[in-house]
């Protein structure tokens, strides 16, 4: 026997979508204990974000779980004649993953950081040189 739907207001959608955004649940557990298809919650993410409502990120237990690139950089040791400090380990959680001195400014990255602030880093490297 089918379900029967339950309607619910655009405030109603918006506070379900932050409790499931801010869980540290997965999307589809989190929508299995709450009777919603995951399908309706991100069709209703969509309707909520073009009435313009922000809706929250995910949670950062969920960042860790996406796919991490790795990417090679080919700097000169020309730019960086200074390398008496030693980058942070990769494994502490928290702390830089990369370090750069430039021009007398120092830049540490995390773990955490999103690809698009490591590409405005990048590119505000390239623009400087």
């Amino acid at each position: 026997m089918a379900q029967k739907r339950i309607k619910r207001t655009d405030q109603e959608w918006f506070d379900l979508i932050t409790e499931c955004r801010t869980s540290e649940l997965k999307v589809k557990v989190w929508c299995e204990q709450h009777g919603i298809t995951a399908k309706a919650l991100y069709y209703h993410t969509r309707q909520l974000r073009q009435k313009g409502y922000t809706i929250p990120q995910k949670s950062a237990t969920d960042l860790h779980q996406e796919k991490q690139e790795v990417v090679c950089l080919d700097v000169p040791e020309v730019l960086f004649p200074d390398r008496s400090r030693t980058p942070a380990p990769l494994t502490d959680e928290g702390r830089a993953a990369i370090c750069l001195s430039f021009h007398g400014i120092h830049m540490e990255v995390t773990n955490y950081a999103g690809k698009e602030v490591i590409s405005n880093l990048l590119k505000a490297l390239l623009g400087s040189c």
